[in-house]
């Protein structure tokens, strides 16, 4: 084992010894060249064989970006063995904080942070190759002082030879636990998705009853002999559990792997059905499936027609060219927009008005009165240098009421390619051309101090809004830790309020905006720059300078430069909510640039952009993740889309209650999605 105070590869610097395992170590660290602190996880796996096998494990871990998942950073081997160097993550395991307890934990709790580990566990499955984790239990899982729960040790440091090996195309991260561990596991059988359900489902146990589960090969021996399974569930044990919680825990730690959730989201939706209210465990309907788009009768598209030959021309000579398949004419509302017939100066035509009622009525609105902006824009060279120059768009600004307003870029159309070529991000696959038609996006990622304006000043449309969510507070700072859903309710209420159609981008329009007419990794150019970001620098990309990593967001548009189109902090700060569900490539992608709803991950949404808790390589304007539509984050926030639509007919969205309708992609005919 390491002592402190050892330097390894010249730049890590041992503080302490955080852990020990039969077949390595994991140690606290300093990474000289920064000085952050890191964890050092050590495996004393011996041969050509094993240590190949490692190397193809830290370069998987290391392509991993979760929120519940520690990042890798480097791995290295010597002659004292493998070492893998991972994100340090503060906090007490909850094996430790267990032991401090002696009772159990709140149910309810204990929920929060079940949803928070099958999203990790989802997007370890889902993965290509997929990943097994293979040891979740309570010493493997932190709370951080933040609250949030991060799953750790992939069982690198404690695995046995016979374990340690990669085999076929599904890479299962190996070691296990007893009391925590399914019976196939045991037996040596392999493992599935199931299997980590098992373990989760066991830790649960432990955390709702502070009593440790009987052993699963304790609980087949039992059973063969005649008797009744040791596993009590867990509100016998503890009256406090509800017992809809109980019994879904009691059937994710089934002995047969067939009486299991078959995956993580059929799980998450076991749980949510033994939530108070919950009576079903059917997974969330696809967004499609909530909405149904009918055409309105003859006689009402008549009417609309003959209102919209009444209309103002168009004040701008690109909007008569914008193709209705490439707008949002129903963006998650139940509503298309009227003309607005009196439009302002300085606030974008934001007259007063009573907010409209959630219905069809006229598409069709008219251009907002723009400005000119002068501003900054900065081009770095593959080595990093950075020039700066000066340019102009156009805005125009929304009064968000409160004194606080809302600036909006005019985007021009055009078509471009989107994508990655690199086999490397597969979702990034395969690059396609994309044409998008003019629209506008917010200049700076939205603000707390206009979230509290619309939170507080602007009535409710289906839900309430919480008007101070954020971890780190400041009017200027981004908002973040806002849903999918929450950010729906905010574009919801500023449409009626405005009468202009607000949304969030579709990911082809964030894309086009973020690159500004760039087609390399990063609007300025091949590599990033903490001169121009806010990003995790301590991980170059492509050659580009090294620097610290943020503890929280800046003030947007601090960095004082912006992409060619005008937008700040498209790359970092906090990564962005799109409007279109999460697919896992572009196969069958659309071509017009508008949201992809159809056919994804129903309860998942992409994330743009990046955040200040990501490496650059997760700030690219290709870059995407998912993330729970329902799901908050410190590292992701939105910023605000507005498409003018051409004269089409009405729509009606029957939605599900209780929340904002799912967005519809509607065209120059009348668009029905059923399933």
């Amino acid at each position: 084992m390491l002592e402190p105070d050892l330097v390894l590869q010249g730049r890590y610097r041992t503080i302490e010894t955080l852990g020990r395992g039969g077949m390595g170590a994991v140690y606290l660290a300093t990474d000289q060249t920064f000085g952050s602190t890191v964890a050092i996880k050590q495996t004393l796996c011996e041969g050509a064989d094993l240590e190949k096998a490692f190397q193809r494990e830290a370069r998987l871990l290391n392509g991993l970006r979760h929120p519940a998942l520690p990042v890798v950073i480097d791995y290295f081997t010597e002659e004292r063995g493998q070492f893998l160097v991972m994100q340090y993550i503060p906090g007490d395991d909850f094996g430790a904080l267990l032991d401090q307890r002696t009772e159990p934990f709140d149910p309810d709790l204990v929920m929060q942070w079940a949803e928070q580990l099958l999203d990790a566990l989802q997007y370890l499955h889902e993965h290509d190759p997929q990943i097994i984790h293979r040891d979740i239990k309570p010493r493997n899982l932190k709370l951080t002082p933040r609250g949030e729960v991060v799953l750790l040790d992939f069982g690198l440091s404690k695995s046995t030879p016979a374990e340690s090996r990669v085999a076929g195309t599904s890479v299962s991260v190996l070691g296990y636990t007893p009391h925590y561990a399914p019976f196939e596991q045991i037996q040596g059988q392999g493992t599935d998705p199931r299997s980590d359900i098992f373990a989760l489902a066991a830790t649960l146990y432990h955390l709702l009853t502070a009593t440790l589960p009987p052993d699963a090969m304790v609980r087949a021996l039992t059973t063969m002999n005649g008797k009744d399974d040791p596993l009590q569930p867990a509100n016998v044990v503890n009256s406090a559990v509800p017992p809809a919680l109980a019994a879904a825990v009691h059937r994710a730690m089934a002995m047969g792997r067939d009486q299991r959730p078959d995956s993580a989201v059929e799980m998450r939706a076991l749980l949510a059905s033994a939530r108070p209210g919950g009576a079903t465990v059917t997974p969330r309907p696809r967004a499609a499936e909530a909405a149904t788009v009918v055409a309105p009768p003859a006689a009402e598209v008549a009417s609309l027609v003959a209102s919209v030959a009444k209309a103002r021309v168009w004040s701008r000579p690109w909007v008569a060219t914008v193709g209705v398949a490439g707008m949002v004419t129903a963006i998650g509302l139940t509503i298309a927009l009227p003309a607005r017939r009196d439009v302002g100066t300085s606030t974008g035509g934001s007259q007063a008005a009573e907010p409209l009622p959630l219905e069809d009525v006229a598409a069709i609105t008219i251009a907002p009165a723009e400005r000119t902006f002068a501003f900054a824009t900065a081009t770095i060279a593959a080595d990093g240098n950075v020039t700066r120059d000066q340019r102009e768009g156009r805005s125009y600004t929304e009064d968000l009421g409160k004194g606080v307003a809302l600036e909006m870029v005019a985007i021009p159309g055009g078509t471009y390619v989107m994508g990655n070529a690199s086999a490397e991000y597969p979702d990034e696959l395969p690059q396609h051309q994309v044409t998008i038609a003019p629209f506008y996006l917010s200049r700076y990622e939205v603000t707390q101090a206009q979230w509290r304006a619309v939170a507080t000043g602007l009535p409710r449309v289906a839900r309430a809004l919480d008007p101070d969510p954020s971890m780190f507070e400041g009017d200027d700072l981004p908002v973040e830790q806002v849903s999918w859903e929450d950010v729906m309710e905010f574009a919801a209420r500023l449409s009626r309020k405005t009468r202009y159609a607000y949304h969030l981008p579709s990911e082809a329009q964030w894309e086009y905006a973020a690159r500004g007419g760039t087609a390399t990794a990063f609007a300025f150019g091949p590599t990033l720059s903490p001169a121009v970001a806010s990003f995790d620098a301590t991980v170059p990309y492509a050659g580009g300078p090294r620097g610290s990593a943020p503890t929280q967001t800046s003030p947007v548009g601090s960095f004082g430069v912006a992409n060619p189109f005008g937008l700040f902090d498209v790359h970092g700060n906090v990564a962005e909510w799109c409007l279109g569900e999460y697919h896992a490539s572009y196969e069958g992608a659309l071509t017009d640039g508008s949201a992809w709803v159809t056919d994804g991950h129903t309860d998942r949404h992409t994330v743009r952009g990046g955040s200040w808790d990501d490496l650059a390589v997760d700030c690219r304007s290709a870059n995407r993740y998912s993330y729970p539509r329902e799901g908050r984050q410190r590292a992701i926030g939105f910023r605000l889309a507005m498409s003018l639509a051409r004269p089409g007919p009405a729509i009606k969205v029957a939605a599900q209650s209780g929340s904002v309708p799912a967005p519809v992609h509607a065209g120059a005919a009348v668009v029905t999605r059923r399933r």
